[in-house]
């Protein structure tokens, strides 16, 4: 098996070659505008770079699944593409890396990016005056903090529906994958129904710790921006920008709790003083007897 991975290892790397040459000569068509909230609507985006990337996945024997996606998954996998696109469209070094991971057809390279990128795209000749880059600053992080609560609620539900998928698996035991094989036509489905759970939930767990990098790294590319610009174009908006940024990372912080924590205890109600023994014990006597919530 070693042998024959050295063998291919050549091939796999003329075949990553020549995607990424075709990526960026097609990076400027409009299938790539999927990358901002769309869906993908060429061949490359919905048929042929999701294969490439799946045996891309299988070859570093990461879990692949073969599984249909929800609703509640494709919503997700819609919601996370203007997360993860780099802070600005004109980065299309970073467009082109995060489309390549978004495909898997490379291992993750999100840490490799720069937090400079951003500023370098503020001050550049596009905007011609110092207002138009703080009002640039603060338009982005205001379009972020719309977008980050609804991720993490969406994931909430993709994580409890997991929960479901792991008490379904150990509740019906070994299913069949006959029935599974006509719905892949090329490549024949090799794993069980169990395993192929496992790399759904393993998917979309590493989906979610993407995004929450990605919004940091977002987060960390605005601090830096707001420091040059304090330093390069000292202006009153600097304040303002700052505090735009602290509130970012407020929802964000909020939003990740409500994601690692979604079941929220709730309060005890107390009973009313009239359904209350003399000892201070509930006398449960009626039946019907039920807590009055206090105001």
């Amino acid at each position: 098996m070693t042998k024959n991975r050295k063998s291919l290892r050549p091939i796999g790397i003329i075949t990553a070659s020549a995607l990424l040459a075709a990526m960026m000569m097609s990076h400027a068509t409009p299938s790539l505008g999927a990358d901002f909230g769309r869906e993908d609507s060429g061949v490359m985006d919905r048929k042929i770079l999701p294969l490439i990337g799946s045996f891309a996945a299988r070859y570093r024997e990461e879990p692949v699944s073969y599984f249909n996606l929800t609703d509640e998954e494709k919503l997700l996998r819609q919601q996370s593409r203007r997360l993860i696109a780099p802070p600005h469209a004109r980065d299309w070094i970073h467009a082109i890396a995060s489309r390549v991971q978004r495909y898997r057809v490379t291992a993750p390279l999100d840490h490799r990016l720069s937090t400079n990128a951003y500023y370098a795209y503020l001050r550049s000749d596009r905007f011609r005056s110092t207002a138009g880059r703080y009002g640039r600053l603060s338009a982005d992080m205001a379009a972020d903090a719309a977008l980050i609560p609804p991720f993490f609620a969406r994931a909430s539900q993709v994580v409890a529906a997991d929960t479901m998928r792991i008490e379904a698996v150990a509740a019906f035991g070994p299913v069949g994958d006959e029935r599974y094989a006509l719905q892949s036509p090329l490549v024949r489905p090799m794993t069980s129904v169990q395993t192929a759970a496992n790399a759904r939930i393993y998917e979309n767990r590493e989906l979610i710790d993407w995004v929450d990098r990605a919004v940091a790294f977002r987060i960390e590319s605005y601090r830096n921006a707001i420091e040059r610009l304090a330093i390069e174009e000292p202006d009153e908006r600097v304040g303002l920008a700052d505090g735009e940024l602290q509130r970012l990372e407020l929802i964000f912080t909020k939003a990740r709790i409500a994601y690692m924590q979604p079941d929220v205890k709730t309060e005890t109600v107390r009973r009313s003083r009239y359904m209350m023994g003399r000892d201070g014990q509930d006398q449960a006597v009626d039946p019907y007897d039920t807590p009055v919530p206090q105001k």
